[in-house]
């Protein structure tokens, strides 16, 4: 961790009512706040976003700010801006339309051109989210990033080195022309350049060191989840909406599933409280038990339909995700889904589902835990939920959920169990407007209860962002339940 000196419990940084920065987060903000430009390259979980709305709310005079970010983390930005940010700077997102009334204005790389009259002038603070996005400068999305004018820019990634040093050189020359002025003299020092026949190879790598010390000193802050293990609680809890885009109309459909579903649940909840005198006749009741169980179908069908339809927003997440750390769980409910997301990484990956032996889910197991090259375990949630150790990763992504809150914190505690040594990040991605988005916040602070009376509050789970809460009928859950993720799809 970067030792500069300053013990974090004397920075006051304003912070909006019922939330906190932890220390190390009052540490980034404030290295920010000492220069005009930064790399805040802290570990994929460690709250680079909260970081840099925290150096908004210590500068209330800044007013044009600018967000640009992949697609997938527009909605994410959104939330956590309304979540943290003080004073009244409105919030909008560009995609179709530009917010003209917005100050903050979040927007995706793939739509910088489309606006690019919209982001002239000069804006009062520029974050750049996934920086490793524009390490090559010469690509488009990279140009027009490095051309947009502001006082103050702060770049955010887990990653700032993929593969090799000379991928840092767009973004550190970018945020200190002064530091890093002559790119010969970066590569001749720090990629160890090779001449072929080709030309010259820039692949290499040498005093490494040295150019970590000349990047702390300079603009670049980087934590581990190692090095503030102290500060962190042992399981936090994350929700990422990402932006349904084509996948709307498919939203759309399982939303009239579910009210459908609604409708007839209600119907039968007052038909079978008719007061005496009034009761319905066993026919009347078999009709409505069986439209009650003929829409719950077509509503599981429909989630069905939209989890298989999220599969490629969640294999792009999940590399992502392994450009910052070694291994991944994966969770899931259909079979269907955990084929196709196994699929995705090849051998990479191992699954397990209520289909596979005794013998051949130990083995799933042992590979995740010991081999390196198997970095994402796909499992269901009931038949991977229990028993499992699952240590080798701290990180654990959802890919659908289940409507029984302690089967999700099972699942968790594959990896948040004797062995981990690390501060479990549980990531729930859900589609806008989605049942899942609207339920998941329940389901979570359900979770929160269940920390609580288990383990005495002492040990609490971190939940990092909210959602409405959505009421869920016990039976309709019960029922969801009952389709075995490892029956046939």
């Amino acid at each position: 961790m970067q030792d500069r000196g300053v013990p974090p419990e004397s920075i006051e940084i304003p912070v909006p009512e019922g939330e906190q920065y932890l220390p190390y987060q009052l540490e980034a903000i404030e290295f920010a706040l000492e220069r005009p430009h930064t790399l805040i390259a802290d570990e994929m979980g460690l709250g680079k976003t909260v970081e840099a709305l925290g150096v908004l709310n210590a500068e209330p005079s800044a007013r044009r700010i600018l967000v640009v970010c992949p697609a997938s983390l527009k909605l994410n930005w959104q939330r956590e801006a309304e979540r943290w940010l003080l004073g009244d700077r409105r919030i909008g997102v560009a995609g179709k339309t530009y917010p003209e009334e917005a100050e903050v204005v979040i927007i995706n790389y793939d739509i910088l051109t489309k606006w690019a009259a919209k982001l002239r002038g000069n804006w009062d603070v520029l974050i750049v989210d996934e920086c490793h996005y524009v390490k090559n400068r010469k690509a488009k999305r990279s140009k027009r990033v490095y051309s947009i004018s502001a006082t103050r820019k702060m770049f955010l990634t887990g990653t700032p080195v993929l593969n090799r040093p000379a991928e840092l050189w767009a973004v550190v020359s970018h945020l200190a022309p002064e530091e890093f002025p002559s790119f010969w003299k970066f590569a001749k020092r720090y990629c160890k350049p090779r001449k072929n026949r080709y030309g010259w190879d820039f692949t290499g790598a040498t005093h490494l060191g040295e150019l970590h010390d000349r990047l702390v000193d300079s603009i670049m802050i980087r934590r581990t989840k190692s090095d503030v293990l102290h500060d962190l609680p042992p399981k936090r809890r994350q929700v990422l909406e990402l932006a349904a885009g084509s996948l709307a109309g498919l939203v759309r459909v399982e939303d009239e599933a579910w009210r459908e579903h609604e409708r007839r649940l209600a119907r039968l909840r007052r038909r079978s409280r008719a007061p005496r005198g009034r009761e319905v006749s066993p026919e009347e009741m078999k009709r409505l038990r069986e439209g009650v169980n003929a829409s719950f179908g077509e509503l599981a069908r429909m989630r069905k339909a939209t989890a298989l339809a999220k599969v490629p927003l969640v294999v792009e997440h999940l590399r992502a995700v392994l450009e910052d750390v070694p291994k991944v769980v994966v969770f899931a409910h259909h079979l269907a889904v955990i084929e196709e997301l196994a699929a995705a990484f090849g051998d990479e990956a191992v699954s397990l589902t209520g289909r596979d032996a005794l013998g051949d889910r130990q083995e799933s197991v042992d590979r995740f835990q010991e081999d390196e090259s198997v970095r994402v375990f796909v499992g269901s949630i009931t038949a991977a939920g229990l028993g499992l150790t699952l240590t080798a990763s701290s990180h654990v992504v959802f890919a659908e959920l289940t409507w029984v809150p302690a089967q999700l914190t099972q699942a968790e505690d594959r990896t948040h169990r004797v062995g981990q040594r690390d501060s479990v990040l549980v990531q729930h991605l859900v589609l806008e407007d989605s049942i899942d988005a609207r339920m998941v916040g329940t389901l979570l602070s359900k979770q929160h209860i269940i920390d609580r009376v288990v383990d005495g509050g002492s040990r609490d789970a971190l939940f990092e962002g909210s959602f409405a809460d959505a009421l869920v009928d016990a039976a309709c859950a019960e029922e969801f339940e009952g389709e075995d993720e490892s029956s046939p799809s």
